[in-house]
């Protein structure tokens, strides 16, 4: 089963790191209120400070204290009274009914109060009302562009006021908010903001503005520089020697290093989340999450009984579970069981799960319920038990639906695909997979819409404030140029004929170049709108390809099922090779350059699926020596469907009796002579690749293909298996 583990510690690190910097500057407070003996006005700002940081803390809610210290203050305050002070204490007291109550209608509350500042110009306590106003949670979009605009309006009164660290976080929140509505320039603008040298911003603000750009760059699918930025707060958390805030940050890096694909560094980070969990006592209710990011990576990584082991070692350091800890650890226990083959422990794991979901004892949403009933699901569709499976996967697909997560439909769709698939009900099967298809397809425009989108108004933007400037330089000019005539009568006349005069010179030359202007860019807006047209033409084409050739490995994968010996090899060989130019077409759509393969990212990504599917994770492992190359898809399809057969050829024929092996591919770059190389150090070919006698598909496809780009294509049987492919692209690389 999924975890939040990232969600939860980013919300609850944050809001314990604030309240303890909180409780800081409340003692400070306290001591002064205890040193000033004398009951006059002097009190009150003081006491209103205290109230609000009770009122604004995020662990702890004390209503009578909060009540306690706003009553002395608006009893100093009936002598001589402030409409600000009133404004203030008024606000947090409305404050203390919406967090009592989050039931209560917070806009009613507020509104009037804020119109109560606006009309005394009390900024300060107005800005707070917006701000108050705004931190009322919701997950309703209407709503959340409500916020949006509340904290926007709180913003503009903060800077007036030439507060930068109230600024700053403001900014912040707006740009979160941007973050969830897929606006990622506009976020990302409004971070920059927190990060200006000029308006250098407190330690704390740094932490918080460089982890936020962090989660924006994840969003953006920018995972180098959402690496920089993490790896940028840790270093200034360690500066700092702020423990306080490292659960949130080693999260954030675990959810990086996961979508990269690095196991290993997800492992690494997500123990020392787990060791500072034990440090950090106000952690310590979340350590069955942490402990469960170090089970999941271990399964991952393909040590389950690792993971079982960690799992039972370090259950005395659990407290009380209370029901989504139980599910938790049971999720784990089920992944340690699979991963170690005892698939009837497994599944009995996972029917607790669902006892403990229909049962309505954990109280859990209803998308965290149906992750419950998909990770079931999954398992048996793993252990081909599709009738099994399916009822689970449209119980998950449900709960999705009503969550509206359009990624979750699809991935739950493309698995009652396999599992309709798997039972030969075609029909239905092929129906899951076009709506998985039509979902890809409305995830991956709907971003890339809205990035023209915001490129777009930025465009406008910045081409009204080009013209605004010219405006005002032309209306200083003017100025400049009267003063000086004003000097003399005689020269005012002077002055005056020849200003007219160049005027009409000015104004004729500006409307020439405007109507040159507007030509030249009407032209260069149709050659880059044909551009544009083009690219998408060609990336929809590529995807088109992915899509249907990804459509012939699965119904190739599903007739799988009834084969055997040579015709299931057949099948299985040719989807391998499907894939392999799949992969390209993939790679081709999803990246801006839509010319060229990076092959850095191709080898390892097609070896790492013929690993995968043959199952040799256990006794084969794989190097690489890749420079930095990128091809012409001319040359990249023959090569990746040559490492296709050289790979496949090497996984089952090199190593017999599944004894332990490496294979080698290297890819280098000679002055612009390419070198492919594959070796394995098997028990090497039995026989000359090159005599007549010697039949082999594989090596006969290994052969066309290189004579397809002018390759010099080499066997040598020294130690095992080495194949070179030497070519120079007469291409553009």
């Amino acid at each position: 089963m999924k975890t939040t583990i990232t969600i939860i510690l980013f919300l609850i690190s944050g809001a314990t790191v604030m309240a303890q910097k909180a409780h800081s500057t409340l003692d400070q407070l306290l001591e002064k209120l205890k040193n000033r003996k004398e009951l006059d006005s002097a009190r009150i700002p003081i006491l209103i400070k205290v109230a609000g940081f009770y009122v604004d803390s995020a662990l702890v809610f004390y209503p009578d204290s909060i009540e306690f210290y706003l009553n002395q203050a608006e009893k100093l305050n009936t002598e001589a009274p402030s409409l600000d002070f009133i404004n203030r204490i008024n606000i947090l007291r409305t404050k203390i009914r919406c967090r009592s109550n989050p039931k209560s209608d917070a806009k009613s509350l507020f509104l009037p109060l804020i119109a109560t500042c606006k009309s005394t110009g009390d900024i300060s306590s107005e800005w707070i009302a917006w701000k108050y106003l705004a931190d009322q949670p919701s997950s309703d979009a209407k709503r959340t562009q409500f916020r949006l605009s509340c904290y926007q309006n709180a913003l503009k009164l903060v800077r007036r006021l030439n507060d930068p660290e109230s600024e700053y976080e403001l900014l912040r929140k707006v740009a979160d908010i941007h973050i969830q509505q897929r606006s990622y320039i506009t976020a990302e603008n409004e971070l920059l903001q927190t990060l200006k040298p000029s308006r250098p911003a407190s330690h704390s603000s740094l932490l918080f503005s460089y982890d936020l750009m962090a989660w924006l760059y994840i969003s953006k699918g920018e995972y180098n520089k959402a690496l920089l930025y993490a790896l940028k707060t840790v270093k200034t958390m360690r500066t700092a020697a702020d423990s306080l805030y490292t659960i949130t940050f080693y999260g954030r890096l675990q959810t990086i290093y996961r979508d990269l694909g690095n196991e290993n560094a997800v492992l690494e980070w997500s123990k020392k989340s787990y060791e500072a969990v034990l440090k950090i006592k106000s952690y310590r209710r979340y350590i069955v999450s942490t402990g469960s990011t170090v089970v999941n990576s271990l399964v991952k990584l393909g040590r389950p009984r690792a993971a079982l082991n960690f799992l039972l070692n370090e259950s005395k350091n659990y407290g009380p579970f209370d029901p989504h800890d139980q599910i938790i650890l049971l999720s784990n226990m089920a992944g340690c069981y699979y991963g170690l083959k005892n698939y009837d422990l497994a599944e009995k794991k996972y029917l607790e799960i669902i006892n403990l979901i229909e049962k309505g004892n954990a109280n859990l949403i209803r998308s965290q319920e149906a992750v419950g009933y998909q990770s079931i699901g999954n398992f048996y569709l793993l252990r081909n038990q599709h009738r099994i499976a399916k009822p689970y996967l449209l119980k998950a697909l449900k709960g999705f639906e009503k969550g509206d997560d359009v990624k979750d439909i699809q991935g739950i769709s493309l698995l009652l695909f396999k599992a309709d698939s798997a039972a030969g009900n075609y029909q239905s099967a092929i129906t899951y997979l076009q709506r998985s298809d039509q979902l890809k397809d409305s995830l991956f425009n709907s971003v890339k819409n809205k990035q023209i989108e915001e490129l777009q108004i930025a465009y406008d933007t910045q081409q009204k404030d080009k013209r605004i400037n010219d405006l005002r330089n032309f209306a200083k000019l003017q100025t400049l140029n009267l003063a000086d005539a004003d000097s003399t009568r005689t020269w005012t006349i002077i002055a005056s004929c020849l200003l007219l005069v160049i005027a009409a010179l000015l104004y004729r030359q500006a409307k020439v170049a405007k109507k040159t202007n507007a030509m030249i860019t009407r032209k260069n807006d149709m050659l880059q709108q044909l551009v544009v047209e083009k690219e998408w033409l060609l990336k929809e084409v590529h995807h088109r390809v992915k899509n249907n050739l990804h459509t012939v490995i699965c119904l190739l994968e599903s007739q799988a099922k009834y084969l055997e010996d040579d015709a299931l090899k057949a099948v299985e060989s040719s989807q391998h090779r499907i894939f392999a130019m799949s992969l390209i077409h993939q790679k081709l759509y999803r990246t801006d350059n839509i010319k060229t393969i990076d092959m850095t990212e191709y080898i390892p990504e097609l070896v790492n699926n013929l690993e995968a599917s043959f199952g040799v994770a256990g006794f084969v492992s794989f190097t690489f020596d890749i420079d930095p190359i990128t091809l012409n898809i001319s040359y990249a399809i023959p090569l990746g469907l040559i490492i296709n057969e050289a790979v496949t050829n090497a996984i089952k024929y090199a190593f017999p009796g599944f004894i332990a092996g490496e294979i080698h591919i290297a890819l280098v770059d000679d002055d612009h002579q390419i070198l492919l190389v594959i070796a394995d150090n098997g028990i090497g070919m039995q026989e000359d690749p090159f005599s007549t006698e010697y039949q082999s598909l594989g090596v006969e496809l290994m052969k066309g293909l290189s004579a397809e780009i002018n390759a010099d294509l080499k066997f040598q049987n020294s130690g095992g298996t080495r194949i070179s492919v030497s070519f120079k692209p007469t291409l553009q690389m």
